[in-house]
């Protein structure tokens, strides 16, 4: 509803809000979902796909393919948010998979970042869609960590918003590629 706001096709109340959760915790489907719905409240979910259950991140209290199969047939918007929910900007420490399965902390420059970056950005965008049948055109960015090649390479594939952790109101002038939000984190239930 927001992106067709924005691109003039919808009409939305002068006071809407946009839920979001990151990341795809099993605790998503199994805690939040059922209280969004209870208030019939819409959400996107934004998942790295590394964090799937079974991908490099994606340990026991991963949300499954099936759950997200689950939620996208009853309607919850699914979107990308990297492929290892990492710092996308060049020279930074980034966990890297080595051949084996081997993990390796390591700063990317060149085109070793280059790869890294088409990872991130196209690959988890390209994984969802494939494994989900769904489009996917909007990418939360990990920490708000990104410079303005990254917001580049997102714009030529396809991202038609891109979210940031920074909270600020959207209005009819905010930018698409720097939406803000504002991060509601807890430790406890």
């Amino acid at each position: 509803d927001l992106l067709a706001w924005r691109r003039g096709e919808k009409n939305i109340p002068a006071r809407s809000a946009v839920v979001t959760f990151d990341d795809g915790l099993k605790s998503q489907y199994e805690v939040a979902w059922p209280i969004m719905k209870k208030f019939g409240y819409p959400f996107t979910m934004f998942v790295y796909t590394e964090g799937v259950r079974g991908g490099l991140f994606g340990g026991g209290e991963a949300i499954t393919w099936e759950m997200l199969g689950d939620m996208r047939d009853n309607g919850i918007d699914i979107e990308a948010h990297s492929a290892t929910h990492q710092d996308l900007r060049e020279n930074h420490p980034v966990t890297i998979r080595q051949p084996g399965g081997k993990k390796e902390r390591k700063r990317l420059t060149g085109a070793e970042y280059e790869q890294f970056l088409q990872n991130e950005l196209v690959g988890c965008k390209t994984l969802l869609e494939q494994r989900l049948a769904i489009k996917v055109n909007c990418f939360a960015v990990p920490y708000g960590f990104y410079n303005e090649h990254v917001k580049e390479i997102a714009r030529s594939v396809g991202y038609e918003a891109m979210f940031t952790v920074y909270g600020q109101p959207i209005t009819w002038t905010s930018p698409m590629d720097a939406l803000g939000r504002y991060a509601i984190e807890a430790n406890k239930p």
